[in-house]
C-alpha cells in the first residue's frame, strides 16, 4: 500500500516537473535576440554547415532563439557562398555578406548602422577550437 503511494507520488512529481520545464522552454524560445552577432570567416566551406547546425541546435537546447547572425566571408564568392545560400531557407537567422580583407571593417560598420545597433558580438574564427568557442559564446549571448 505504502509502496504504491510512493510510486504514484514520484510519478506525479515527475509529471509536474516535465510540464513545468516544457512550458518554461516554450515561453523562452519565442523571445528574440537583441544583440547582433557578427562572425568573420575565411575559407569556411569545410566547417560552415556544421557551425550553423550546431549553433541552431545549441540555442534550441538552451531554450533560446538565434535571431540574427551575420557571416562575413573574406573569400567573397567561393564554396562557402553556395553552402550558406542553400542553408538560408532552413536557417533564416543567418545573413551572408561576401566581403574581402580590405572591405571587412567598412562592411561591418554599414551592417551596424543599417541595423541601428550600438552593440554587437564580433568574432573572427579560423581554427576548429575557435569555431567551438564561438558556438559556445553565441549560444550564451542570444536570449
Amino acid at each position: 500500500m505504502i509502496d504504491g503511494l510512493i510510486i504514484y507520488g514520484l510519478a506525479f512529481y515527475g509529471a509536474v516537473l516535465l510540464i513545468w520545464q516544457l512550458v518554461h522552454r516554450l515561453n523562452h524560445r519565442v523571445e528574440g535576440c537583441h544583440a547582433q552577432v557578427i562572425v568573420v570567416v575565411e575559407q569556411a566551406h569545410v566547417w560552415v554547415e556544421w557551425f550553423i547546425r550546431t549553433l541552431s541546435l545549441q540555442c534550441f537546447a538552451l531554450g533560446r532563439n538565434a535571431s540574427e547572425v551575420v557571416l562575413i566571408d573574406l573569400d567573397g564568392m567561393g564554396e562557402t557562398t553556395q553552402i550558406i545560400e542553400r542553408m538560408q531557407s532552413s536557417f533564416p537567422f543567418i545573413t551572408y555578406v561576401p566581403s574581402s580583407r580590405n572591405r571587412r571593417w567598412s562592411d561591418i560598420l554599414s551592417i551596424l548602422e543599417t541595423a541601428k545597433q550600438t552593440q554587437a558580438l564580433l568574432l573572427e574564427v579560423h581554427t576548429k577550437e575557435e569555431i567551438q568557442q564561438a558556438v559556445q559564446m553565441i549560444s550564451r549571448v542570444v536570449k
